[in-house]
């Protein structure tokens, strides 16, 4: 009988173990919506707005830059608490194209990070959701 109870009680442990994620019981970083992105370079500080989609597929969404203009895309990765986006500046009359690397961490609703100039500089960034 104690072998019996000791099984049904594995069997319990294990399903209810399973069960968790399907319940949203594990912990999820969801960084859908609307964040206030403030990038650092060379000594000035620029805000940008910023609106990410998380999906099965990764991050998607647009920045609209400090002078704003036309959005540009976003895409990205987040794996638990890393985060990368990428955005892609097109070119101007003045500069060619250039690749923007952002990778960071998320905690609660903040995130922070290095941001790559398209290998050519660095500075450093953070967001925040808008109040």
């Amino acid at each position: 009988m104690r072998i019996r109870i000791g099984s049904v009680a594995l069997v319990a442990v294990v399903s209810l173990i399973c069960s968790l994620p399907a319940l949203g019981c594990q912990a999820a970083t969801d960084v859908s919506g609307d964040w206030v992105l403030t990038w650092n370079f060379g000594g000035e500080s620029r805000d940008v707005d910023l609106l990410l989609e998380q999906t099965e597929e990764g991050l998607h969404g647009a920045w609209v830059g400090p002078y704003g203009g036309a959005p540009m895309e976003v895409n990205g990765t987040l794996e638990e608490y890393a985060i990368t986006l990428v955005i892609v500046m097109p070119p101007t009359a003045s500069s060619p194209e250039i690749t923007l690397t952002l990778t960071g961490t998320v905690e609660g609703d903040g995130m922070s990070g290095k941001l790559d100039f398209d290998g050519i500089a660095e500075g450093t960034w953070s967001a925040s959701r808008p109040e």
